[in-house]
């Protein structure tokens, strides 16, 4: 769908799903702070319409600082163009905030998401993270990653469908 960066809170941004069936939108919010405070009570709307937060995940990295990556899922969401939307209650001052979402369809409406993992180097210095994800037939793996302003991210299988360089 689209990505942006923003801050102050709120932040928003346009995209467009197309009208197919068994529609899921996953949104993914990520946060840099320059304190180990992240921000809290994170929201997400597409149309206005709150999406379901799936899960979160928090890191320390170097220089003080933090990273989060906040998952949502909204099952049928609005065909059409509409806004993307996030929301936050500040915890400490921000580098930067980053919003984007990822239409699908033909997704299971009950179940539009399942076995979530997440990986982080605890120490924050790796230079080669990596995460290993098995998926059943038929399932799609996505990942999110947030970094300390490093200079580049190579992604070294599947489609990179969305990528933030700037923070």
């Amino acid at each position: 769908t689209s990505g942006t960066n923003c801050t102050p809170s709120p932040c928003a941004t346009g995209g467009t799903i197309a009208a197919n069936s068994n529609r899921a939108l996953l949104i993914v919010v990520s946060f840099r702070a320059n304190t180990a405070s992240i921000p809290t009570a994170v929201g997400a709307t597409w149309n206005g319409v709150t999406a379901t937060p799936i899960n979160s995940y928090t890191v320390a990295v170097t220089g003080g600082k933090t990273n989060s990556i906040w998952w949502f899922v909204l099952v049928n969401p609005t065909a059409g163009a509409q806004t993307l939307a996030t929301c936050w209650t500040a915890a400490g001052s921000l580098d930067s905030v980053a919003l984007g979402a990822i239409s699908y369809y033909n997704v299971n409406q009950l179940t539009p998401t399942q076995n979530f993992t997440t990986n982080s180097d605890v120490t924050a210095t790796s230079t080669a993270p990596t995460l290993t994800v098995t998926s059943a037939s038929g399932n799609m793996a996505v990942v999110a990653f947030s970094d300390d302003n490093a200079s580049g991210f190579t992604a070294n299988a599947g489609t990179l469908d969305w990528k933030e360089l700037a923070l």
